[in-house]
């Protein structure tokens, strides 16, 4: 896999946590399973995924454009 695809990867995942921080935040509607349980395990999750994702994210150099590449 190229540099340019695991950036875009990276870069989407980030998206996605983010996207389901904000969601979570605002009260959009969730899982009608055990709402105690769920709220605990997803919160946790939801922790991991923003953390973990936004961390590698912004650690990986993200070199997209062909100058950034060649710079590299």
């Amino acid at each position: 896999m190229n540099t340019k695809k695991k950036a875009i990867i990276r870069i989407a995942i980030a998206a996605v946590a983010v996207i389901n921080a904000v969601a979570a935040m605002v009260g959009l509607p969730q899982l009608a399973i055990d709402q105690a349980m769920v709220e605990i395990v997803y919160e946790g999750v939801s922790a991991l995924l923003l953390v973990g994702g936004s961390t590698w994210a912004a650690w990986k150099n993200n070199s997209i454009t062909p100058e950034a590449i060649t710079a590299d």
